[in-house]
């Protein structure tokens, strides 16, 4: 599988410099890729577009690999998450892939490779995904009753649009400055959160927003959404169990602003 993924990252890195000539070298002759748009390439349309500048590529991040191999053939198939274009089309958005790789004396060549769009990122709106599907929130933990997620952001880049429909609380592990837009809205002024902060949130209604990094560094927070509340209030005060546990994820890295606890949350987290 190893071997694969650095095969696939290779040729990732290739697209990103415009390297027309190592993909040349990585594509088979006989190369048949099915586009998103269920139109079929070859080789020369591959290079073609890539040589002229028609195909360029701001950044690419794959995830969820998985290699199956049969002695010299190999099918890898995963999710890219690619910011691009295609002349003045925008190719930005999440993508679900299949790519057909045969060894041969100088290595691992593609002979048939698929993309399908799962979400689109363009300049007006884009269909929400569930939080847990949101490519830069990492699930930690899961049960009936919460999720744990790690949500980080690289300075410049930009959420999906996501839906969060229950109670929220956040530690903040670095200080970032991030902005919010809101599904059809205009985006928000820009914000600075701290490193140690933790904050909770009731949601009434879902909000369905994405968050912008406009900082020079990281976000990087520990999110918890609560799926429902115990039949029961907690017998110890929300705020001091809150801080416990604000601590402990923390595991003294950083010394959280707990004293902000009490007046943001005690409805929120019991």
């Amino acid at each position: 599988m190893q071997e694969l993924t650095a095969v696939e990252e290779r040729f990732n890195r290739a697209l990103l410099r415009s390297d027309w000539r190592t993909i040349e070298q990585m594509q088979a002759d006989e190369l048949v890729f099915t586009n998103t748009d269920r139109s079929v390439s070859d080789k020369a349309t591959e290079l073609g577009s890539l040589r002229s500048g028609d195909v360029k590529f701001d950044s690419i991040e794959m995830s969820d690999v998985k290699v199956d191999q049969f002695v010299d053939v190999s099918v890898v198939t995963g999710k890219l998450i690619e910011k691009g274009r295609s002349k003045i089309d925008d190719l930005s958005g999440t993508y679900r892939f299949t790519d057909v790789w045969v060894k041969r004396r100088g290595g691992w060549q593609l002979v048939a490779g698929q993309e399908t769009l799962v979400s689109a990122v363009t300049s007006g709106q884009q269909t929400p995904v569930a939080v847990d599907e949101e490519p830069h929130h990492h699930v930690l933990f899961t049960n009936e009753f919460v999720i744990v997620i790690r949500a980080t952001l690289g300075a410049g880049e930009t959420t999906l649009y996501h839906v969060h429909s229950h109670d929220t609380a956040d530690v903040n592990l670095v200080s970032s400055t991030t902005s919010e837009e809101l599904f059809g809205k205009q985006e928000g002024l820009p914000e600075t959160s701290h490193a140690g902060d933790v904050s909770a949130d009731s949601i009434k209604e879902s909000i369905t927003h994405r968050v912008r990094n406009v900082g020079s560094g990281p976000m990087d927070t520990f999110h918890v959404e609560f799926l429902q509340r115990p039949a029961q209030p907690s017998s110890q005060a929300a705020a001091r169990v809150a801080a416990e546990i604000a601590e402990h994820m923390l595991s003294q890295r950083l010394r959280p602003n707990l004293h902000r606890l009490p007046q943001q949350c005690p409805e929120t987290i019991r």
